[in-house]
């Protein structure tokens, strides 16, 4: 599963023109398998899955409609650095390198600019990725670490720059791999593995047993449209209205033998177009069945998980034990703000309760907000004052604040990196700085707790 370059320049040309045709995606998950990063992105209308091959014999960029199952799904740190900083992305266009296999995502978060790098070289898969934050380029090369930016801005960079100290581009003619990458192919390979031989096999037979009864069950309901269909044969100047239950057709507003024909065909049409998909769908249930059985008993060995080449982090030295956070009132309520990894964990393990409030600023590093026994909600004033204490008292200096927030019960924490927390049921809201925010709170204290 090895991508030639002409294999990448392909299917990076493909979808440019999805994203001519449907505008920017929007980047709402990123999920990983010991293979693939996967980035869910919304377009108009679809959702679409981009794969990113995590190196081995798993090179190169695919996308489909399908998602990840389950079982197929990892966490490590870098699914959690693609969390931090590519979710949320617009992404506007990828551009395939002529002379490597690098794929480059142009996009941004919010008003920041952001590139994304990939680039598979022999079995191995480095990635860089830069983002201009108000005027400060944040730069991050996977084999270097944290770097500068030397005298050159964002839409400068160029491949030959990001790659320039591994030999980019220095592929012999005679050397060239050849070959595609098919992740429909992978994801069917795993799912057929899985749903056989375990006790979620069984489940899961049942499940697809219920939904070929239901497609049978409509089936058989769309037999009504050869009855319509021959309806369109006779006169229906004076046919107010055709058939019943969900297939029947109202005339109301339209006159006319041939007006009343041609809407009907028009339904008719519709109707044929979920008939026509749910027998595809039937049949490819069926043939699921039957090769879930042929490989009956087999178990998915995931194998190791692949990981890309990214430079050990230094030892972290040891945090003494003991938290100190910031504690607000603001309208009868309790506000807990954490300015550090440990302070964070500790207010959100120690003090805040499943249905508090969680505010982070999405996009900055920041300490978490934690609002107490909140018993109502917020209106967009209580987001203002709120916001504007979480920028200033993290020394952050900004005026659009884009917020992000969830309650605690849907906060994890990330096993070995603290301070850090998945999330789900998210919002999010932007509001303007509020220099006068500290007028609006009746008191502000440190609070040391050992």
């Amino acid at each position: 599963m090895s991508q030639s370059i002409a294999s990448l320049y392909t299917k990076v040309k493909s979808f440019n023109d999805l994203i001519e045709e449907k505008g920017n995606g929007l980047v709402q998950q990123c999920i990983s398998t010991p293979h693939f990063l996967c980035l869910q992105t919304r377009f108009k209308g679809k959702t679409l899955y981009l794969y990113f091959g995590r190196g081995a014999q798993y090179q190169g960029f695919d996308y489909t409609f399908e998602k990840p199952p389950s079982f197929l799904r990892i966490q490590d740190r870098f699914l959690q650095y693609s969390r931090k900083n590519w979710r949320g992305m617009q992404i506007h266009k990828i551009e395939a390198y002529e002379k490597d296999r690098i794929a480059t995502i142009k996009g941004r978060i919010g008003p920041n600019p952001l590139k994304v790098w990939f680039f598979w070289r022999g079995r191995d898969l480095f990635f860089s990725h830069c983002e201009d934050r108000a005027g400060q380029a944040y730069f991050f090369k996977s084999w270097i670490g944290k770097c500068k930016l030397v005298g050159q801005s964002l839409d400068e960079l160029s491949v030959e720059d990001v790659f320039a100290d591994l030999d980019v581009g220095n592929i012999p003619s005679t050397g060239k791999r050849s070959g595609d990458l098919s992740v429909e192919a992978y994801l069917k390979q795993y799912s057929l593995m899985e749903r056989s031989g375990t006790d979620r096999n069984n489940k899961s037979n049942e499940r697809r047993n219920r939904t070929i009864d239901k497609i049978r069950n409509d089936l058989k309901k769309l037999d009504a449209l050869d009855y319509l269909q021959k309806q369109t044969e006779k006169d229906l100047t004076d046919v107010k209205s055709i058939g019943e239950g969900r297939f029947s057709v109202n005339f109301k507003g339209y006159e006319g033998h041939y007006k009343k024909r041609e809407f009907l065909f028009d339904k008719i049409k519709g109707w044929r177009k979920s008939q026509s998909f749910l027998k595809k769908r039937l049949e490819s249930l069926t043939q699921e069945d039957k090769r879930g059985e042929s490989i009956k008993g087999q178990k998915p060995e995931l194998g190791k998980v692949i990981q890309p080449i990214w430079t050990e982090r230094k030892e972290l030295q040891k945090i003494e034990k003991k938290a100190n956070f910031i504690e607000l009132q603001y309208r009868g309520l309790k506000v807990y703000l954490g300015r550090s990894a440990l302070e964070n964990d500790y207010i959100r393990k120690n003090i805040a309760k499943k249905e508090d409030l969680w505010l982070h600023l999405d996009g900055y590093k920041s300490g978490h907000l934690f609002i107490k026994n909140l018993g109502k909600s917020l209106d967009i004033c209580d987001y203002v004052i709120l916001g504007s204490a979480l920028v200033e008292l993290n020394g952050i200096k900004i005026q659009d604040i884009p917020i992000i927030y969830t309650l605690v019960k849907n906060l994890k924490g990330v096993k070995g990196t603290p301070g850090m927390v998945n999330y789900k049921k998210e919002k999010h809201i932007v509001v303007h700085f509020d220099q006068n925010w500290r007028q609006k709170l009746t008191s502000i204290e440190v609070n040391e707790d050992g």
